[in-house]
């Protein structure tokens, strides 16, 4: 299985664009010079936020900053999703029937979102998937094998990523493309309540 975001075969000529940010995170809008995010903004909710996906919307991922991770460091997730159907965004890799899911990633400074060569293990991606169906869910995610995987779905980089992470990002898709984006026909609300690196 691979994991690239849809824009991950591009060179990074143009650079990322973020949105203000809110409470330290930030919505990713424009990755290597194209859109990946369209329509969605961050309000901030306690020290923490909430993200509202109205039709004809999309999310795909939203981070903040972060320095050197410990191996075998732990992430703590507490969240709410508010309306129902979330359904992944269409793209070449999704599987008939797959949901939208919520993943964790961690990103190393220097990644130009290529996905090849030594590039392909500067984002790490926690391989169980977290529920995006209606409700409060919480989770806490080990940040070592066989917890974590590269863009190609493989086990390599994962101390390397950690030590020199710059990013933790919630990374919204599918199975096949953690990182694809979800929309929704309905408006649906997800709030992250609580969120730590320990």
């Amino acid at each position: 299985m691979r994991f690239l975001v849809p824009l991950a075969l591009l060179l990074a000529s143009c650079g990322d664009e973020y949105q203000q940010p809110v409470n330290g995170w930030e919505v990713v809008e424009t990755v290597s010079g194209k859109d990946v995010a369209q329509g969605v903004k961050l309000a901030p909710v306690g020290a923490l936020w909430s993200a509202t996906i109205l039709p004809g919307a999309e999310l795909d991922g939203v981070s903040k900053s972060i320095g050197p991770i410990a191996p075998g460091s732990t992430v703590r997730i507490r969240y709410r999703v508010s309306g129902e159907g979330l359904y992944p965004a269409p793209d070449a890799d999704l599987e008939p029937g797959s949901p939208a899911i919520l993943t964790i990633m961690i990103q190393r400074a220097g990644d130009d979102w290529s996905g090849r060569g030594q590039y392909s293990g500067f984002r790490q991606y926690t391989t169980t998937p977290l529920t995006l169906a209606p409700g409060e869910h919480e989770a806490t995610v080990t940040l070592a094998h066989p917890c974590c995987h590269n863009v190609l779905g493989q086990h390599g980089g994962l101390e390397q990523t950690l030590a020199g992470a710059q990013r933790i990002w919630l990374a919204f898709g599918h199975w096949n493309g953690r990182m694809h984006g979800v929309r929704a026909d309905e408006p649906v609300t997800f709030e992250l309540l609580a969120f730590e690196v320990v």
